[in-house]
């Protein structure tokens, strides 16, 4: 501990310098580049042998503890509204809780408190706030399965781990097992779809793309790892709204991320799904489904004909199968009124785009709505449905599906 503190402390002198100098382009520069160099000095202090009750003793906490009088006042004015300063402050933050793990929750008020200010302060400049807390909701998460939920990735995209072994929970299903961390985290989840939610609806998305990004991968997260918070909190509805909305647009990684949290929420798996924990929160999901789905599964369908990036197109077609199983033969109905019924006339109705011919949409509407293709080829044939779409193949290409 004694030795981070002084491999953090050079670092730290010269950041408090160079924030002396001013709130200039130039200063906010090297300021950002000293923090990021004690994020990489904390980077190395992951040692998994000390035990959680020696907390205090973690090296990671004892330089993060011994820094955090001056993290704090870059978290606050003139630099709460300088990206690259959050950045940097974000990647300090979320390489201590990797190293830490849980040993870092007598960290976890300060660091909420501070990405709470910055992230309302200025939501699309510090949209980097909601990875952090990302990662804290993995971290602190207990349960569920290893194979999918035991890695986090850092800023540098180094895959690491994020959390001890999963611990055997009565419905298996991972959770937030402490129940001051399960509040905080309630709290800042509500905090952050607020916000974003705002933000997102001031403006149109493509201005804000990285953070509607954030917005849903931080909602994955909690899906995943704390689904018993998401499911309660009054933050999925504008957030599956907001994920919604995202669909028909031409950003790819708010597309991406929005089609794998509305993924994980519409069919979470068959082990899931028959959790204590998913069947009391499904109603939200399904009341949801109930009043948007129609509409949702017509943005997929005409996305997946025009705006969804090619190297997508798979996993939405899997959302929208997803829907299928999750609400049976309605979403069939929503399918079909989408290429059938379109009062603009045609499908696809892009501009530029030729509509297909009648023969063609009934034949992908009759193979969509049967029930004799297992999930993988119907998959396969609404991506080739959508290529057909794009001119990039031939109706022919449905012809295999008949087979």
């Amino acid at each position: 501990a004694d030795a981070g503190r002084r491999l953090a402390e050079p670092p730290l002198r010269r950041a408090v310098a160079h924030a002396a100098g001013g709130g200039s382009d130039a200063n906010a520069s090297l300021l950002a580049a000293e923090l990021s160099l004690l994020a990489s000095a904390v980077r190395f202090l992951e040692f998994p042998a000390i035990a959680e009750a020696e907390a205090a003793n973690h090296p990671a906490m004892a330089v993060v503890s011994h820094a955090w009088p001056t993290l704090s006042t870059f978290a606050g004015d003139p630099w709460r509204g300088v990206p690259k300063v959050q950045n940097a402050l974000c990647d300090v933050y979320t390489r201590a809780v990797l190293c830490a793990k849980r040993s870092a929750k007598p960290l976890l008020p300060h660091v909420l408190a501070a990405l709470k200010d910055a992230f309302t302060a200025s939501p699309s400049a510090n949209a980097r706030c909601l990875d952090v807390l990302a990662v804290i909701v993995e971290v602190f998460s207990v349960g569920g399965s290893s194979g999918a939920f035991a890695a986090a990735r850092d800023p540098g995209g180094v895959v690491t781990s994020a959390a001890p072994a999963s611990e055997t929970l009565d419905d298996g299903v991972a959770r937030v097992a402490d129940p001051s961390v399960a509040e905080a985290l309630s709290s800042a989840l509500l905090t952050a779809s607020q916000t974003a939610h705002s933000t997102l609806s001031a403006s149109p998305l493509s201005d804000n793309a990285d953070l509607a990004r954030a917005t849903f991968e931080l909602a994955r997260a909690f899906a995943l790892h704390a689904p018993a918070i998401l499911l309660t909190s009054p933050a999925l509805p504008p957030l599956a709204e907001m994920a919604a909305a995202a669909l028909s647009t031409l950003e790819r990684d708010a597309v991406r991320a929005a089609v794998a949290f509305l993924s994980v929420i519409i069919a979470p798996g068959d082990k899931a799904s028959a959790s204590a924990t998913w069947s009391r929160g499904k109603g939200a999901v399904d009341a949801f489904a109930s009043t948007r789905g129609e509409a949702v599964v017509a943005a997929v369908v005409a996305a997946g004909a025009d705006t969804c990036p090619r190297h997508l197109l798979r996993p939405t077609a899997q959302l929208l199968h997803a829907m299928r199983g999750a609400y049976g033969a309605i979403v069939d109905q929503w399918i079909a009124s989408v290429v059938l019924s379109n009062p603009a006339g045609g499908f696809p109705n892009a501009p530029g785009v030729e509509p297909l011919d009648g023969a063609t949409l009934r034949t992908f509407c009759e193979l969509a709505s049967s029930n004799r293709l297992p999930p993988q080829r119907w998959t396969a044939l609404v991506v080739d449905f959508w290529l057909v779409c794009r001119k990039e193949a031939t109706a022919d290409a449905l012809l295999a599906h008949q087979m």
